[in-house]
């Protein structure tokens, strides 16, 4: 009955997984990349479900697995197991937007840990180092029993500490919405493998890895859908929750503004390139905001077709007339030198300065603003 029970949870774990992993894949929760990786890590999160029922059949009685084949299950549990949670590391590093991907000494570091796990079990199979199974298929740990559990919960130890250190040292709240949903992957896991070294007959760990993802793949559709699909930076929507937030929250010793940007001469570009250089143009300011409101702590946020928005809060002292040309001088730059046409912006500014100012009229101040830049400038698209 035990038995029963054991594998009736392990095939609702494994059902979960494989839904969180195709829905990922065909819906996607992020970029392609980091789809992939997501995917990759409900995948074997699955793969080990299976090996733990497996096992868990063969020892009820109720599968016939020859020693070898005990032993292989049981040896890839413990490496699907690794995969998995090395596949959310490196999703974690993706999401941060790490350089790891693009030094290939980071990246081999990043598996490190897994290729250690591997040679133990191999090992483990002629020394039993860190399982052995008899021909009566009792299963005993080994002395480096404890190492499986260092190398494998520590890809999720490293994935909160990146986390941590990414919610400090970055203020914005798009980075808060991008990477500290993933900090509740850690608590499931870690509190249920804690539960199952006090209770091994019942296979807590893997309800803890579906509790996982299905909270993680839940709250990465909530912010998928406040995020702009063709930009990648918050929408309409998000922004002005932000906003409201914002001015709710602004401190004595601070001052709001609101930015409102249009390409210039947008239109044009979409009529002589076509709608995919459009696009790219469009995408290219949204980098570039985005990137600014990193180091400001601005927020940005596409508006509406060629329009663009920026929440930035500043000490009373603070210059938003700076802020506002490195704007100007950063979507100038991105212009590649052979394109037939360069980019440029109008800006509108608003400061909030009365409690009984709305939202919207806030807005449309800054939307004045820019038109009124608009008409005084005299830089046009270059066709």
């Amino acid at each position: 009955m035990q038995t029963l029970l054991y594998s009736e949870i392990n095939i609702f774990s494994i059902i979960a997984l494989f839904t969180v992993m195709f829905n990922s894949s065909v819906l996607g929760v992020d970029t392609k990349n980091k789809n992939r990786l997501f995917s990759c890590s409900a995948c074997f999160a699955a793969m080990s479900c299976i090996c733990d029922f497996l096992w868990e059949m063969s020892a009820g009685g109720y599968l016939l697995l020859s020693r070898s084949a005990a032993v292989l299950v049981n040896t890839m549990y413990f490496i699907c197991y690794a995969l998995s949670f090395c596949c959310w590391f490196l999703y974690i590093e993706s999401i941060s937007e790490s350089k790891i991907f693009k030094r290939k000494k980071r990246a081999y570091i990043a598996f490190l840990p897994l290729a250690v796990l591997v040679i133990l079990l191999a090992a483990s199979v002629f020394t039993g180092c860190v399982f052995s199974i008899d021909e009566n298929l009792n299963y005993t740990r080994g002395p480096l029993f404890f190492m499986q559990v260092v190398l494998s919960y520590g890809y999720i130890v490293a994935a909160v500490i990146r986390i941590l250190y990414d919610v400090i040292g970055r203020k914005n709240k798009l980075v808060w919405d991008n990477i500290i949903f993933a900090a509740v992957f850690a608590v499931p896991i870690i509190s249920a493998s804690t539960l199952q070294a006090f209770f091994p007959e019942l296979p807590i760990a893997c309800l803890g890895i579906v509790l996982a993802f299905m909270n993680v793949y839940v709250y990465s559709l909530k912010v998928h859908v406040s995020v702009d699909m063709l930009t990648g930076i918050a929408n309409r929507h998000k922004l002005m929750n932000e906003l409201e937030d914002k001015i709710s929250s602004l401190k004595k010793d601070e001052k709001l503004y609101f930015l409102f940007l249009d390409i210039d001469s947008f239109k044009q570009i979409n009529d002589a390139f076509g709608h995919h250089e459009g696009d790219n143009a469009l995408k290219s300011v949204a980098t570039v905001l985005k990137t600014l409101c990193k180091t400001t702590g601005g927020f940005c946020a596409r508006y509406g077709g060629d329009e663009f928005a920026v929440i930035q809060v500043l000490k009373k002292s603070g210059d938003i007339k700076r802020i506002k040309k490195n704007i100007y001088d950063s979507v100038e730059k991105i212009t590649d030198k052979n394109s037939a046409y360069s980019l440029s912006v109008s800006i509108g500014c608003a400061q909030h300065t009365s409690e009984t100012e709305s939202v919207q009229e806030l807005i449309s101040r800054a939307d004045s603003n820019m038109y009124s830049k608009k008409m005084q400038r005299k830089e046009k698209v270059k066709l």
